[in-house]
């Protein structure tokens, strides 16, 4: 049963930015939300979070292409069970493999240039790996 009027929020956690996306309130649409600096994420989720009663988290999950964990996919789960101690409430992780070379293919058919767009890039990759975890719900 979807809680109305409670959003999930995806996020693409990058070295340098981060890439968030929003669900609607009815939790059947997801479309990119914002890019920010990787080093304001836990002010901007607090933030977030109170705008938007998020009711989880989904955080990309980056598997090394043959599914085994790797720096990358560890350091996300760290993150991720900070995010859950500090904010109370449930961050599912998603495998993120081709998330960005999804994003990319996306940015190149809106006739833009990927080197020119890379925050859109990382929202977009947020929404794909938030529409990832919305399909896995509906499943």
């Amino acid at each position: 049963m979807v809680n109305a009027g409670k959003r999930f929020l995806g996020v693409d956690l990058g070295a340098k930015r981060v890439g968030l996306a929003l669900t609607d309130e009815m939790q059947t649409l997801s479309y990119p939300y914002k890019t920010i600096h990787r080093k304001d994420l836990y002010t901007e989720l607090e933030y977030i979070m109170k705008e938007y009663s998020i009711e989880g988290i989904v955080l990309g999950y980056p598997l090394n292409m043959d599914g085994s964990v790797g720096k990358r996919a560890q350091e996300s789960k760290l993150v991720a069970k900070e995010i859950e101690d500090k904010a109370g409430i449930p961050v599912h992780l998603i495998d993120e493999r081709w998330t960005s070379v999804e994003a990319k293919r996306i940015i190149h058919s809106l006739k833009k240039k990927p080197s020119k767009n890379k925050g859109k890039i990382d929202e977009i990759a947020a929404t794909i790996i938030l529409e990832a975890f919305l399909e896995k719900k509906r499943q």
